[in-house]
């Protein structure tokens, strides 16, 4: 396994396609059910407008996970680097050192680089224990509501 990562600013149509049967496979794991569209357009806008990060890891040339980071101030104008969506092929998980760790490692470097503090959300317990491991504290809660 000769893993590693890399900090994407720019997303090319090519890996938004590239990476689209991971982002269907993280949906169908955490949703249970198959994702009904993705608004492409949406993360290429907040590319272009400097807002958007994604952390890519591979495996020679397979991609085999992503990390999606938000970067902007929170309200009291404090800049912050979110970590927004975490995924990892599963036969890449629970290998000790997994390359969804390089990924964190990689994201905590570019908030400090940016004088940011970095955040992450967590849908479900495995989420949050495995930022938990990497010395997170949580600190707030997410609520959805049912249309």
């Amino acid at each position: 396994m000769s893993t590693r990562v890399t900090l994407e600013a720019n997303l090319t149509p090519a890996l938004l396609e590239e990476a689209l049967p991971l982002v269907r496979a993280m949906h169908e794991e955490v949703m249970g059910v198959p994702l009904p569209g993705l608004n492409i357009d949406m993360l290429g806008n907040a590319a272009t407008a400097g807002v958007l990060r994604v952390v890519f890891a591979r495996d020679d040339a397979q991609m085999i996970g992503f990390m999606v980071l938000f970067v902007g101030p929170n309200l009291l104008g404090r800049k912050q680097v979110t970590i927004n969506q975490t995924y990892l092929t599963p036969a890449y998980r629970g290998l000790g050192h997994n390359p969804a760790v390089d990924m964190f490692q990689l994201a905590k470097s570019f908030a400090a680089g940016a004088g940011a503090q970095l955040l992450a959300m967590a849908r479900g317990t495995t989420a949050a224990d495995f930022f938990v491991g990497l010395g997170g504290v949580p600190a707030e809660l997410l609520l959805e509501f049912p249309e």
